[in-house]
C-alpha cells in the first residue's frame, strides 16, 4: 500500500492519503507466477489431474506402468492459462499507464494558474 502522510495544522492533524494511480493489473514479475500457481490450483480440475499423475507414478496401482501420461495434458492446459493470463495483464498494465498519464488541469497556489499534471501526480491540498 503506497500512502503519503500530509500534515495539516503543524503536527495536530496528520493524515495519510493513497497516491492518486490506479492499479487493476494482479501481477508483477516477481509475483506471477506465485500468484498464477495458486489461482491454477485452486481449480478443482486441475488439483484433480495433479493427484491423478501422481498416482500414476506408483506402478503397483498405475495402468500407464508408473509413467504419468495425464501430466502432459495438466501441463499444457495450465500453460495456455498461463500465457492467457499474462496477456491479459499485460493489457491491464498498459491500461493502468493510460489512465495514470492522462493530464487534468490543478491550480497551483503559488503561480496562481492552472497547470497540467498527470493524474498520478495529483495530490491533496
Amino acid at each position: 500500500m503506497n500512502l503519503r502522510k500530509i500534515t495539516i495544522l503543524g503536527d495536530l492533524h496528520p493524515r495519510d492519503y493513497r497516491l492518486n494511480g490506479i492499479t487493476t493489473s494482479k501481477y508483477t514479475l516477481l509475483t506471477f507466477l506465485p500468484k498464477n500457481l495458486y489461482e491454477q490450483f485452486s481449480k478443482a480440475a486441475n488439483v484433480y489431474f495433479l493427484i491423478i499423475s501422481f498416482m500414476q507414478m506408483i506402478p503397483i496401482i498405475s495402468i500407464s506402468s508408473g509413467k504419468p501420461v495425464m501430466l502432459l495434458p495438466l501441463l499444457f492446459v495450465i500453460g495456455v492459462s498461463m500465457i492467457k493470463d499474462i496477456f491479459e495483464d499485460y493489457k491491464r498494465h498498459k491500461s493502468d499507464d493510460q489512465e495514470n498519464t492522462r493530464k487534468a488541469l490543478v491550480y497551483n497556489k503559488i503561480s496562481k494558474e492552472f497547470e497540467n499534471v498527470a493524474w498520478r501526480d495529483i495530490k491533496v491540498g
